[in-house]
């Protein structure tokens, strides 16, 4: 019936930023967009490891609303980068 909307799932796996470079044994990512929707947060968290090490330059796009159905704000963005010793520079458009 077309008037019935239909759902199909579908099961995907994912990982971190950390365990896929360690996988694919890349040693050096030198810049980073993320493009996440409102899981910022928890991507940098994935990506601990090579925050400390390589200290790429990251690109984002942060987006309140959306970051606040994930539970934590766009300070929290900031304060965990501070702790991995990254430099914040804001650009309001």
């Amino acid at each position: 019936n077309k008037d019935k909307a239909s759902v199909e799932c579908i099961v995907i796996s994912s990982t971190t930023i950390d365990d896929y470079i360690t996988e694919k044994k890349i040693e050096q990512i030198d810049f980073i967009k993320l493009d996440v929707e409102g899981a910022e947060y928890l991507a940098l968290k994935g990506a601990s490891k090579l925050l400390a090490e390589c200290s790429p330059i990251l690109h984002m796009e942060l987006f309140q609303p959306w970051i606040k159905e994930f539970n934590y704000s766009a300070n929290d963005i900031f304060d965990y980068l501070d702790t991995v010793g990254y430099d914040t520079y804001i650009s309001y458009d």
